[in-house]
């Protein structure tokens, strides 16, 4: 996978179906996680199934008159109604369209729906003799997941992706994953209902977060069984008005 994405990263590759944007140097394709690749500080907690789902990408030529792509990265604006818009950010410096466009947060949240074959299913606890039958379906389901729900990061200097914390890939990295997030989770659970302060709040925010990485974990590990009678009408539904995501299939 890194192989994979550090092709796709480079300078001059360019993955099929990635969108085309228009800028004043011309018609420029980038896919989608390059996008993610290059979303900024302020974003690096999101997840690239996050980022699809609450990020918008929008030309610089339609944001509010203070905004600059050079403006550190955040930009929040009162409407005439005094509510905050959504808050914009910078994508930073190494990304094709940093001078034209500038990530805006949803008002209403997309549901990625994930494409090219059904998800890697769980491969099970190890077994005491780790079969290259379920190494292979290991990797493949830890490679899978922590590209899609754990932040990570393009290193120019190490020419690879890293993971938060020097997090190791793919298997083991996963796993120590799920453990600090249940450990997240765990503390929050502790926590007096009365307790607001920052250190409190952040814990609740990010025991949240997890929990809800997960549940897409699961439901997609899972392939969202269902009843068979029901699976064409799922299915035409499912497919109604749909986008796609554009480089997944090389980063994965």
């Amino acid at each position: 996978m890194e192989r994979e994405v550090r092709r796709c990263l480079g300078p001059t590759r360019v993955s099929t179906g990635a969108l085309i944007y228009s800028t004043l140097d011309g018609h420029i394709p980038v896919p989608q996680h390059i996008h993610y690749a290059h979303r900024g500080h302020f974003l690096h907690n999101m997840c690239l199934y996050e980022h699809c789902a609450l990020v918008s990408i929008v030309p610089i030529q339609g944001a509010p008159a203070s905004y600059t792509p050079t403006d550190g990265g955040q930009h929040h604006q009162t409407s005439r109604g005094q509510r905050p818009t959504n808050g914009a950010f910078c994508f930073d410096a190494l990304h094709p369209l940093y001078q034209y466009h500038y990530q805006r947060l949803r008002s209403k949240h997309l549901t990625p729906m994930l494409c090219n074959g059904p998800p890697p299913s769980d491969p099970g606890p190890p077994p005491p003799i780790r079969t290259r039958t379920w190494k292979r379906k290991a990797h493949r389901f830890a490679e899978y997941y922590m590209s899609l729900l754990v932040p990570w990061h393009w290193s120019a200097d190490q020419n690879r992706i890293a993971f938060e914390d020097d997090m190791p890939f793919p298997w083991d990295g996963l796993c120590r994953w799920a453990q600090s997030g249940w450990e997240i989770v765990r503390a929050a659970t502790f926590l007096d209902s009365n307790d607001h302060t920052p250190e409190g709040r952040l814990c609740r925010h990010r025991a949240c977060i997890h929990l809800g990485r997960v549940q897409v974990m699961e439901n997609a590990s899972r392939a969202l069984i269902r009843d068979p009678n029901q699976r064409g009408l799922f299915i035409r539904w499912q497919g109604a008005g749909l986008t796609a995501l554009t480089g997944l299939r090389t980063l994965l």
